[in-house]
Parts: C-alpha cells; sequence; structure tokens
C-alpha cells in the first residue's frame, strides 16, 4: 500500500499518452486513381494563415492527390487550435460524406491534437486516446487521410512543415547571404531614382509599390524625401 502523501514518479505517464494514429488514419497510399478527395488546410493562428502557410499546404495536398490519379472535390480550411477546429471540421467530414470522397490532411496534428500540447515547452505531445477517438466521433465513417505517416514523429513533422514552406515560398532556408558594405546606401539610391521616374509618369503610391515590390509607406517615405519633406 503506497503511503499517503507520496506521489508515484510515472503519474503523468497515462494523462500524456499519445496514442496510435494509424488505428484512426490512413496513410496517402489509400487515395488511389479516380477517387475524390476533400482536403483539410489547419493553421494554428491568423498570421500563419496570412503567412500563406494554408495556401501552401493546399498546394502540396494537390499535388499529392494529382500524382496518385485521384481529385480534389472541395477544400476547407481554418486558422485556430485543433481543440476549437471541431464544428469546421465536421462541416469539412460532412461534405467528404456527400462527395462520397476521403478527406485529407497532411499530418494527424492537422486532424487533432493533445490538450496539453505546446510548441515549445511540450512540443513531443501528439494526440492520445480520447482525442483520436473523438476526431472519430466527429467524422463519422468518413475515411482520414494524411499525407505524412500517421504515426510521424514530432521532429519529422517539423523538418517537413519547413522543407514545405520554403520550397511552396522558394526559399532556400539558411541564413541570408552577408551584402557588400555599402549595399543598402546603394540600394536606397537606385530605389529613389526609380520612385522619381514612376512618380513623373503620375502612378500612385500603390501602384509603384507595386511595381517595385516595397510596402507602399516605404514608397511614400521616398516620395517625401525626393520632395525635401
Amino acid at each position: 500500500m503506497r503511503k499517503r502523501g507520496i506521489r508515484r514518479p510515472n503519474r503523468h505517464v497515462r494523462r500524456l499518452a499519445s496514442g496510435q494514429a494509424s488505428t484512426y488514419i490512413r496513410p496517402i497510399d489509400a487515395i488511389g486513381p479516380g477517387d475524390s478527395v476533400v482536403l483539410w488546410c489547419r493553421v494554428s493562428s491568423g498570421p500563419q494563415d496570412a503567412n500563406g502557410n494554408n495556401a501552401d499546404q493546399e498546394a502540396e495536398l494537390r499535388a499529392a492527390v494529382r500524382a496518385r490519379g485521384g481529385t480534389v472535390v472541395d477544400v476547407r480550411t481554418y486558422a485556430g487550435t485543433a481543440g476549437s477546429a471541431d464544428a469546421q471540421l465536421y462541416r469539412a467530414a460532412n461534405a467528404a460524406s456527400r462527395a462520397n470522397a476521403v478527406l485529407l490532411a497532411e499530418s494527424t496534428s492537422r486532424f487533432a491534437r493533445h490538450p496539453e500540447y505546446h510548441p515549445k515547452r511540450r512540443p513531443h505531445l501528439r494526440a492520445g486516446f480520447t482525442q483520436l477517438h473523438d476526431l472519430r466521433w466527429v467524422c463519422g465513417d468518413v475515411t482520414l487521410v494524411t499525407l505524412h505517416d500517421p504515426d510521424i514523429s514530432w521532429r519529422e513533422e517539423r523538418a517537413l512543415q519547413s522543407r514545405r514552406g520554403q520550397q511552396q515560398k522558394g526559399n532556400k532556408g539558411g541564413r541570408p547571404t552577408k551584402r557588400e558594405h555599402g549595399y543598402k546606401k546603394r540600394l536606397r539610391r537606385l530605389m529613389l531614382s526609380k520612385v522619381f521616374w514612376l512618380s513623373k509618369t503620375g502612378l500612385s503610391v500603390r501602384r509603384i509599390a507595386t511595381i517595385l515590390g516595397h510596402h507602399p509607406n516605404q514608397i511614400q517615405r521616398w516620395r517625401d524625401r525626393l520632395r525635401g519633406r
């Protein structure tokens, strides 16, 4: 008999245990030629959505479906935590059910997360039995599929997400290359010249910003400098 007031060293093991996602979710190989697919894309916050992460997911999933001969019939996106996505996920599953389609996401964490997951303090926590069971209840008899292995580790998943973002946005990753001394001054001089001549043609600040690839506020500051303000 355990003495009162003494805590078991493994008292949190069951609470933090991960479930076997592959019991509920199938890998991408489940999609074959002629299959209908509904895409489910989710990011955790609005800024991530504004940065194009949902769009990146959609592009990657579409390419994977196309490579297997399937057809994308609908796309559902959501910006928010997995715990708050039940209503949107239910609608996505209903759309898949009506179209006799499978529901495809990038990875298991797009469908469900452990309630105590934290990206910095507890990144290793995966969806537990309760979350996976609730996911199955929300989605009913719709086949759930993930692009990556449903049981992938959190480190592998993060690496694949970074690679996906770089490929879709055309970035190479790593540190930026070092510029030569005086680079910013030369760039500013060149931009001032371009802003001067484009302004002479009567173009608006926003149009000039689109042409030069800079923020409208920066273009306005350069125009003010040219006017001697």
